[in-house]
């Protein structure tokens, strides 16, 4: 028998999900092959995309190199990013 065939009243609660999506531009390399200018260039695309859609205030776009160092290592603690 396992976990999923114990039926009781908390059975359906789902404690914790995670989900991960990464995604490349076209052109572009992945993160850690950017250039400053790439990664400038990428940051523009996507800002200009998401003021296309109308949808740039249900995001926050944070850009992590100008962070100081206790603020990124608080996004990976709360696995905001990683």
């Amino acid at each position: 028998m396992s976990v999923w065939d114990i039926a009781g009243p908390g059975n359906s609660i789902v404690i914790s999900s995670r989900v991960r999506l990464a995604r490349n531009l076209a052109g572009m390399p992945f993160p850690p092959a950017m250039t400053g200018r790439q990664g400038d260039e990428v940051a523009r695309k996507v800002i200009g995309a998401l003021q296309q859609s109308g949808s740039e205030t249900a995001y926050r776009f944070m850009q992590l190199r100008l962070m100081d160092e206790a603020s990124r290592m608080e996004l990976v603690e709360r696995h905001l990013c990683s």
